[in-house]
C-alpha cells in the first residue's frame, strides 16, 4: 500500500508540475524600426508555444502623430516587415500591442529618429 501510495503522489507532483510550466511558458519577440530618408522599415516577431493564437495592433507614429496602423493575428509564431512612407527628419515610434491566447501581454515600444 506504502508503493501505491509513492506513485500516486508522485503521479500529482509531476501533473503540478507540467501545468505550472505551460502556465509560465516564454513568448519571445522583436521589435524595430529603422528610417531611411523618407522610409521607415517596421520589423516585429513574435514566437508563442505551440498553438497559441496571437493578436497584433502594430502603429507608427511620426513626431507623435499616429501616421499607420496594421491588425493581424497568427498561431504559434508572427512575422511582420512593411515599409511605411514617412516625411523623414522627425521622431519616428513603432509600438506593438499584442495578446496571447486571449490575455494582454506588455506592449512594446521602439523608436528611431
Amino acid at each position: 500500500m506504502k508503493k501505491r501510495s509513492l506513485v500516486v503522489a508522485i503521479l500529482v507532483v509531476l501533473l503540478l508540475s507540467m501545468t505550472a510550466l505551460a502556465a509560465n511558458r516564454a513568448v519571445t519577440t522583436f521589435a524595430d524600426v529603422t528610417v531611411t530618408g523618407t522610409s521607415a522599415n517596421c520589423t516585429v516577431s513574435i514566437t508563442g508555444a505551440r498553438g497559441d493564437e496571437i493578436d497584433v495592433v502594430i502603429k507608427l507614429f511620426e513626431n507623435g502623430r499616429r501616421i499607420q496602423t496594421w491588425t493581424d493575428s497568427a498561431t504559434t509564431y508572427y512575422r511582420f516587415n512593411e515599409t511605411a512612407r514617412v516625411n523623414g527628419g522627425g521622431t519616428y515610434t513603432l509600438t506593438v500591442d499584442y495578446s496571447v491566447n486571449g490575455v494582454s501581454q506588455p506592449s512594446i515600444s521602439v523608436s528611431d529618429n
